[in-house]
């Protein structure tokens, strides 16, 4: 059991943040001013600094005996709080998690030229698919494939023509006959995607995946279509295209994708052959005001804008 003291203690870093954050004006002070609402953010991301890795928390927060916080990064690194070298406690800073829902937090790759700020909720998402920022190869997710490269986004083309080539499809309509695993680099649509299909514990998973965050992939759907021999019995599912960012093992386990036992599969195959064709589409129709510029070009990466994107991104293709 924690002590009266103690208790107190945990808290005190979540009260200077609100103390940081929120200046209560005295009409009868007329020398305290209240600070401008930018001011009153960029104080309360001063005091959301990992002391370790100076980045900004983000949920969850890990609290010491002191009340010092560290990232949930960090902290399976550190055997004591780097600030008083007391341990750790089984417990989370829930103070200070709930005003980062409260605070933007900029993208960590502003000074490469981002100038996104999201919430505590969204901000790992967007930076891990930050379009200014250096990821790891997309491909280094699937089980089956080893890729220790990692760049910046505007090189991921140059790096799947010249590494992946026999993965690369700039079809968005595609056939799928393989019997074992499959995997495709889709560059359709302007866009990055991830197919994914295998055959495991008895089932066959069939999933695509979009090099963005979820809410830009939720503007994309796939439709995965199987036909017998006979030609007239067909199975087809359409589902909502996944973001990168998500697990796979999540993916398949809450059904967001084609889920088929094997023994149904098998009705669909002819010759060796798996019938099975994929269609990667927008949610529904986008009508640009003005013709995309910067198209499909030889010679490099050029930026494509889309005029009604809700997300106004301006995309870097080939």
């Amino acid at each position: 059991m924690l002590t009266g003291s103690q208790l107190a203690a945990l808290t005190q870093d979540s009260i200077q943040s609100v103390n940081n954050f929120i200046l209560i004006s005295d009409s009868t002070n007329p020398d305290q001013t209240t600070q401008n609402p930018e001011d009153l953010e960029n104080s309360l991301l001063k005091n959301l600094e990992c002391p370790v890795c100076m980045e900004y928390m983000t949920p969850p927060i890990i609290l010491c005996h002191n009340g010092h916080n560290v990232c949930n990064t960090c902290r399976p690194e550190l055997e004591n709080c780097p600030k008083c070298r007391q341990p750790f406690l089984q417990a989370r800073n829930y103070a200070l998690e709930d005003l980062c829902y409260k605070v933007r937090y900029p993208c960590k790759f502003q000074e490469e030229g981002c100038e996104e700020m999201f919430s505590g909720k969204y901000i790992k998402e967007h930076q891990t698919v930050c379009h200014h920022g250096t990821h790891p190869c997309p491909l280094n997710r699937i089980p089956e494939i080893e890729c220790d490269w990692r760049g910046p986004f505007t090189e991921f083309i140059k790096h799947f023509e010249s590494q992946h080539e026999d993965y690369v499809c700039r079809e968005a309509s595609f056939p799928s006959p393989e019997r074992n695993t499959s995997i495709s680099i889709l560059l359709v649509h302007n866009e990055i995607f991830l197919y994914y299909k295998c055959f495991r514990d008895g089932k066959c998973f069939c999933a695509v995946y979009l090099f963005g965050t979820s809410a830009e992939a939720s503007g994309f759907k796939y439709k995965a279509k199987l036909r017998a021999e006979n030609k007239i019995e067909k199975l087809s599912q359409v589902s909502l295209v996944r973001s990168i960012t998500e697990d796979f093992e999540a993916t398949f386990r809450g059904g967001h994708c084609m889920r088929l036992d094997d023994e149904v599969v098998r009705k669909y195959v002819v010759e060796e052959v798996l019938q099975l064709h994929v269609e990667v589409s927008y949610m529904k129709v986008r009508e640009l005001e003005e013709p995309e510029k910067c198209r499909v070009k030889s010679g490099g990466l050029h930026p494509t804008f889309f005029a009604n994107s809700p997300w106004g991104l301006c995309k870097w293709w080939r």
